[in-house]
């Protein structure tokens, strides 16, 4: 049997001979993946002993990256010499070996893909070496025969080291001011063209910046990453993110802040590009005030973004349109219309002014939300259906896709509240599938209002499952928005299970939740669900510890707060059902106590 070895990349004689084989059942084709950390120990074991082995295989795995070609040579290196760092410079000779059969055109190339620690694409390689495009492809052509580099296809797209270790061993020969040169080169065909839309590139460009010892062109990239993290992170139905899902969570995204807020305090005091640090502060003005709302700190979120819409208006209007937009949702979350539709007036005049067509139509679904929370549903439809006119004529990305599932959300809550179940359901399942089970901001609001139209109808088996997913995905992306009330809603249906200590964790949850980040709404369904949880420990004489701590209140106390507080947002069906229990339970009791008719004050209640 002959055993026969070739990379992925091939020219095409040998790989159409070799497909012929393949399709004539002469040749069986396997691919051979690095070694594992546990299988380049147990490869180690088998090669120099079971005592080299537990000292070597982190090392040499670091060093070779599980390439069984390089731990063969490693191997060999350590078993003739005895001596870990004499076999270290061996397997170092025999990487840049290769180097030094390279041509001039060929060094100059390969400099340039050492200083990309991922891969490099042709354009920019392109831009960088100043050469025509067939030169370029010979010269590639060139590394690829020496087994320099691979061109990858998977997600990186680009040529790259066949070898990591190779990368950094030529990375490390380069002299300083080669390097310096070498990464402002990259940095700027990176950041040729249109702006980029996803943070992991901003992040690549900065980095390219910073070894250039660019300070502040470094601080512009890493801020302008951080501004589209914060705005898919603590926004729901971002248009300001990417088109993946944010990678960073919310606690990386403080670190960074922080970072980078005394960095432009150094480059402010070594009296760099003024103009520039300044449009640099709003951005960090508004990072601030999304990440402050995040937390739940609303008052100060709403001062930073508040100051921040009024001064930027004239000086940067981009930055105002985005600070106006994430207040008008806040105020929307918090059911205050009034002070919402004055931030909708303003970024709608900025927007207009701008010609964007896609702020324009979120705010108008803001405005659509506003006079749903008046009451007057007619004139909401009537703004949703504007804005969903104007989505259907912007091409489908990612922002427009999430916007339409924040749009179908507004139309199944309207369509609810009017009775209208069958359209409602409709459309809340639409908002699902464009978000396509991934954990985008707004998916817990769409779960928890999608529940509630099915607990209504009282299909619990699917309001329970709703209700179970926005908890968990609240638990996972840690967005504030309807976290308090799909908690709240999960320890009710454990409670009829009588699991109380799943029904303690849950609500638990769903109150610190409640005392950090929610609407009057969400307040109300933490009471509608206290009432209920309180009112079966009650009637079963329960005594569970932590739920004693939780609910210290009688039924009628959570009832008599979830009106108070949910009371403000027309038909509210939680409101009504405490209502009703109120009524029914104060009708229904027997023997009534002064305690249970007269207050501390000794005023007559009115219940």
């Amino acid at each position: 049997m002959a055993l026969l070895s070739a990379r992925l990349i091939l020219p095409p004689e040998t790989r159409r001979c070799l497909e012929s084989l393949q399709t004539d059942g002469l040749l069986h084709l396997r691919r051979l993946w690095p070694l594992t950390k546990g299988q380049t120990g147990e490869f180690l074991r088998r090669e120099l002993g079971e005592e080299a082995a537990e000292k070597l295989t982190e090392r040499f795995y670091s060093q070779t990256g599980g390439n069984l070609a390089l731990l063969t040579e490693l191997s060999r290196a350590y078993r003739r010499d005895g001596d870990l760092d004499a076999s270290m410079e061996k397997m170092a000779d025999i990487l840049l070996d290769r180097l030094r059969r390279l041509s001039s055109e060929g060094t100059q190339l390969i400099q340039c893909i050492t200083v990309f620690t991922g891969a490099a694409t042709f354009p920019v390689l392109l831009d960088m070496l100043g050469w025509d495009d067939r030169r370029l492809s010979t010269v590639l052509e060139e590394l690829q025969d020496l087994g320099l580099v691979e061109e990858r296809r998977d997600g990186e797209e680009g040529f790259a080291f066949v070898h990591e270790r190779m990368r950094q061993l030529n990375y490390e020969r380069l002299p300083l001011l080669r390097r310096r040169t070498l990464h402002r080169q990259a940095a700027e065909a990176l950041s040729r063209g249109e702006l980029p839309r996803e943070s992991r590139s901003c992040r690549v460009i900065a980095g390219h910046f910073r070894l250039a010892e660019d300070r502040l062109r470094a601080l512009q990239w890493q801020v302008w990453a951080l501004e589209l993290d914060t705005a898919r992170r603590c926004e729901p139905f971002s248009i300001y993110g990417g088109e993946s899902l944010p990678e960073h969570s919310g606690e990386a995204l403080e670190e960074e802040l922080q970072f980078l807020l005394r960095e432009h305090a150094v480059l402010q005091r070594s009296g760099a590009d003024g103009p520039t640090l300044d449009m640099l502060e709003q951005f960090l003005t508004l990072c601030r005030g999304r990440l402050a709302l995040w937390r739940g700190e609303v008052e100060q979120g709403t001062e930073l973004l508040s100051g921040l819409s009024a001064a930027a208006a004239e000086r940067n209007s981009a930055v105002a349109v985005r600070a106006c937009m994430v207040l008008a949702v806040t105020a929307i979350h918090r059911q205050l219309p009034e002070l919402a539709e004055r931030y909708i007036a303003v970024g709608m005049r900025l927007a207009d002014r701008a010609g964007e067509a896609l702020e324009l139509a979120v705010f108008q679904r803001l405005r659509g939300g506003c006079f749903s929370l008046r009451g007057d549903y007619d004139k909401s439809r009537y703004y949703l259906q504007d804005a969903a006119d104007a989505l259907d004529m912007l091409p489908r990305t990612t922002a427009v896709r999430l916007q339409l599932a924040g749009l179908y959300c507004d139309f199944g809550k309207v369509c609810r509240i009017r009775r209208e179940y069958a359209e409602s359901r409709s459309y809340f399942r639409q908002a699902l599938s464009l978000l396509r089970e991934e954990a985008w901001p707004g998916c817990v609001w769409v779960a928890v209002h999608y529940g509630r139209m099915a607990f209504v109808l009282e299909d619990q088996g699917r309001a329970r499952e709703l209700f179970e997913r926005g908890w968990t995905l609240a638990q996972e992306s840690g967005e504030p928005w309807g976290a308090a009330a799909a908690a709240a809603y999960v320890a009710y249906y454990r409670s009829l299970e009588e699991d109380w200590d799943g029904t303690a964790e849950a609500l638990g949850w769903a109150q610190e939740r409640a005392a950090r980040f929610a609407s009057p709404l969400e307040e109300a369904i933490v009471n509608f669900a206290s009432m209920h949880i309180r009112f079966r420990m009650d009637s079963r004489r329960l005594r569970h510890q932590e739920l004693e701590q939780l609910l210290p209140y009688s039924p009628e106390s959570y009832a008599r707060q979830g009106i108070r507080r949910g009371g403000g947002t027309p038909d509210v069906f939680e409101t009504e059902q405490m209502s009703r229990s109120l009524r029914e339970g104060i009708n229904s009791r027997r023997g009534y106590r002064v305690s249970d008719l007269y207050s501390k004050n000794k005023h007559f209640m009115a219940e």
